[in-house]
């Protein structure tokens, strides 16, 4: 039984068709990655997936586990600028809660244990993206939405996500990944969101 069903899912903004339609299906095990043109709908496709975009603004049909079930890595992060690594890791976690020295394990194995305790704002584009591996690492969701994972990683951080996603997979888990990045194409299939006909008329 597939984690996901799209079938002939039009998405739009506003009233314009950001895509042609779309249809795949998504197995347990499974890596597919999301590529297209910027503003072709990749990121509202991740976010009708997860139920974060109204299905009423999108034709067709989609079957995607609970939003519960789903963990989504936004590509503008979601992290409070005020908040320290620890507090933006809790927020995230919600309603789930860890104790504490597990979720300090996982900063640690970001490589963020001098600096768990200051505010994101004060962290390089990097730092904050290891914020998030830590939150993969901790994540028992079925389902891993990611948006652009690897901008900003370093080679150990590539790495280790790396590392997260074989376990996350082996482990009856499946990904949906946008991105840009060659070197993920021997992960899976691709899924090609392309613009309508329209946007290449004169």
């Amino acid at each position: 039984m597939p984690l996901i069903r799209v079938n002939d899912l039009v998405l739009y903004r506003g009233e314009r068709a950001l895509c042609q339609a779309l249809s795949f299906e998504l197995l347990a095990g499974e890596v597919k990655l999301i590529k297209g043109r910027n503003g072709s709908g990749k990121s509202t496709l991740l976010r009708r997936l997860c139920g974060l975009s109204d299905a009423a603004n999108h034709q067709g049909t989609v079957q995607a586990p609970a939003a519960s079930e789903c963990l989504y890595w936004a590509h503008d992060l979601g992290l409070k600028a005020a908040f320290t690594a620890v507090e933006n890791l809790h927020v995230l976690l919600l309603p789930k809660t860890l104790p504490p020295t597990q979720t300090q394990a996982a900063l640690h194995k970001a490589g963020l244990q001098e600096r768990m305790h200051l505010p994101v704002q004060y962290l390089s584009a990097g730092q904050k993206r290891r914020i998030l591996l830590a939150r993969l690492a901790l994540s028992r969701h079925k389902l891993w939405l990611l948006d652009e994972v690897s901008t900003a990683l370093d080679d150990h951080a590539s790495e280790w996500f790396n590392e997260l996603l074989r376990d996350h997979l082996s482990s009856g888990g499946a990904a949906l990944m946008v991105t840009h990045e060659r070197h993920f194409d021997a992960l899976g299939e691709s899924v090609y969101v392309q613009p309508p006909p329209t946007w290449d008329t004169p």
